[in-house]
């Protein structure tokens, strides 16, 4: 596994590191001072599990532009749902 350190002067961080870990190609797991977050996808493609909620993140290539969209959480159903069996 390899660990990327990001710049902590970027992030205005003094003294902590923050990191992400590729675990397999196309999963990643990254460590900011927010909490662990963990990546799925690929070349500008990702979709995103951490402490803020589920994203999706789309970007071009080798442009810096990109689009990303929070997912909201699923509702709960009501008191009276029945399940179909």
């Amino acid at each position: 596994m390899l660990a990327e350190p990001v710049d902590a002067e970027a992030h205005d961080v003094v003294g902590v590191e923050e990191f992400r870990m590729n675990l397999i190609p196309g999963l990643r797991l990254n460590m900011p001072r927010s909490g662990p977050s963990l990546c799925i996808g690929h070349c500008g493609a990702w979709f995103t599990i951490g402490p803020r909620g589920k994203r999706v993140t789309v970007g071009g290539l080798g442009t810096g532009l990109y689009y990303t969209e929070k997912i909201p959480p699923a509702k709960a159903p009501h008191a009276g749902y029945q399940a179909a069996c």
